[in-house]
């Protein structure tokens, strides 16, 4: 099967040239990841979130909230570990700010999951996605907790929408289906990208409130809700008349054994290269020259794939691997 490769434009989500036929895709798998800052100074903050209000901690009219994932869904920390969930109650208080990002993931099921591309090249997709998340505010006044359960995401082209079904956030335990509309979401500036192991992310995906979403407290349209990343593994579907069987030959030697990896998240002193964005590196020993891992880099947030067994301490060389990439390729970093 032919492997999807996706394009992304500034104004419109692509996913073959627009002289392609269109085709339709078997989703074989993927997730949502969903992350926001803990960051919220005050009402005037450009750059808080809903979860920094929500993880804020005080007296009276203060929201005291919390936020719990429900399996398969996972809540990561910002140095990339699994956590149960974020308690604005918890000893020591949660750590704010732009850099204390919590990612808030849903896996994708295959079976109800669609991608298909038009003859103008535009991309359609619906995604459904597994698990669930609580999110509490002001249980102390009386307040029911709210949930976002089996959501699924549809695309097409620049725009999309995020609905699900749970309860709301409120005074009384109400139910809500997909019906509503939790968010809409902008893929205006959003850029896909070709991951190592062959699927394809579309990420910078901006969602937006509506008066019907769950996580309140915002006046819609509102844009405070962090950004979502999209991966999505797919193969074409490619009619093919069946042949018969040939005579199977010899089995072939065993190959030589895999090495197993182990997934590292490092703090940089600062940021590896100028972009915001996630880009992929690779990092090499600067006295052999061979490539030791493989991961992405994020300003100060560096991502590997380590072999097992592979310490890392010293300076090494972290390179971009994108083939388009532009300015800075290299630099030079230290692990303690």
């Amino acid at each position: 099967m032919r492997k999807l490769i996706l394009t992304l434009g500034a104004t419109a989500l692509l996913a073959v040239p627009a002289t392609a036929s269109a085709a339709d895709y078997t989703v074989t798998g993927g997730r949502l990841d969903w992350t926001m800052a803990n960051q919220f100074e005050s009402t005037s903050d450009n750059s808080r979130t809903w979860l920094g209000y929500a993880i804020r901690a005080g007296g009276q009219g203060v929201p005291n909230g919390r936020i719990e994932s429900t399996a398969p869904a996972t809540l990561t920390n910002p140095v990339g570990t699994i956590i149960p969930g974020l308690n604005a109650a918890a000893t020591p208080a949660p750590v704010k700010g732009l850099n204390e990002r919590y990612k808030l993931s849903y896996p994708a099921n295959a079976t109800g999951s669609t991608l298909s591309t038009t003859s103008a090249g535009k991309l359609s997709a619906t995604v459904e996605l597994a698990g669930g998340f609580t999110f509490a505010i002001h249980e102390a006044s009386g307040f029911k907790p709210g949930t976002i359960v089996d959501p699924v995401v549809t695309i097409d082209g620049a725009t999309g929408t995020l609905r699900g079904s749970g309860t709301k956030i409120g005074p009384a335990v109400t139910a809500y289906d997909r019906a509503d509309v939790q968010f809409n979401l902008d893929l205006s500036d959003a850029v896909v990208t070709r991951r190592p192991d062959g699927s394809h992310a579309i990420t910078n995906i901006v969602p937006i409130n509506t008066a019907a979403s769950v996580l309140s407290g915002f006046p819609p349209p509102a844009r405070l809700y962090g950004t979502m990343a999209l991966t999505i593994a797919a193969d074409e579907v490619i009619a093919a008349t069946p042949l018969p069987a040939g005579t199977p030959g010899p089995a072939g030697p065993a190959g030589p054994a895999g090495k197993d990896a182990t997934f590292k998240v490092i703090r940089l002193a600062k940021a590896a290269f100028a972009t915001k964005a996630e880009v992929h590196v690779r990092l090499i020993d600067r006295a052999t020259k061979k490539v030791i891992a493989r991961g992405t880099v994020e300003k100060k947030t560096l991502r590997l794939s380590v072999p097992s067994g592979t310490t890392l301490k010293g300076t090494y060389t972290l390179q971009r691997t994108a083939k388009k990439a532009s300015g800075k390729l290299q630099t030079t970093i230290s692990i303690k």
